[in-house]
Formats: C-alpha cells, structure tokens, sequence
C-alpha cells in the first residue's frame, strides 16, 4: 500500500467523523439572509455583503451591541476597573498604556465571559 493511498484513506476517516459533528450541528445553522435580518432588526445597519466580506470594525461595533445588550456592558462601565488595575500595577506610569486600549481591553474580558456563557 502506497503512502500516498494510506494518508488519503486515513484522511477520509478524519473526514467522516467531522461530518457525523456537522451535521448534528445542521439544525444550528441560519441562512445568510436570516443572520443580516437579525443583526438589522437590532438596529445595526448590516447587509449582505457585509456578513460574506466582514471588516473589523462591524464586527467589534456588533459584539459591543451584543454585550450592551446582553450584559449591560460597555467600554465605559469597565473603565473604573481597569483604572484601578492600571493604578496598582503600573503606579505612577499608568499612562503607560493608554485609557482607551485599557477600556478596551477590559470590554474584552466581558466579551468573553458572554462568549463562555453562550458556549460560544
């Protein structure tokens, strides 16, 4: 047997298994259509294109939405938090990372603590 032939059947098995996860997942999976009207309908101006070809910024101003939403979370709330943290680790030479990179920082963590939630 050729290694050639070994890998591809090896491979295929791969496969198999991951199709048996996918397709237990199939019930999960919304049309493209359905997932720009849903991020519309909160009041994000989403299209199409923007889901098949996304860019950075949709993408966080849509996760900030959802943890505002969702966790009444926003780069402002987090900020006496993450100016405290700053105060103690860095000390006089808080400035060292700047606010806004703080906060967002911050925002992230409960970003993620929605994402575990959700079991994301």
């Amino acid at each position: 047997m050729s290694h050639q032939f070994r890998t591809q059947a090896n491979g295929n098995n791969g496969n198999r298994g991951k199709q048996q996860q996918n397709d237990s997942d199939a019930f999960m999976r919304l049309p493209d259509r359905e997932i720009v009207g849903c991020i519309s309908d909160l009041g994000i101006p989403f299209g199409l294109e923007d889901l098949q070809k996304p860019n950075p910024q949709q993408i966080q101003k849509i996760f900030e939405w959802f943890a505002e939403l969702l966790m009444n979370a926003t780069r402002e709330t987090v900020e006496p938090a993450m100016r405290a943290a700053a105060e103690d680790v860095c000390g006089e030479h808080m400035e060292v990372v700047p606010a806004d990179t703080r906060n967002l920082m911050g925002f992230y963590v409960q970003l993620r603590r929605l994402l575990v939630e959700i079991r994301v």
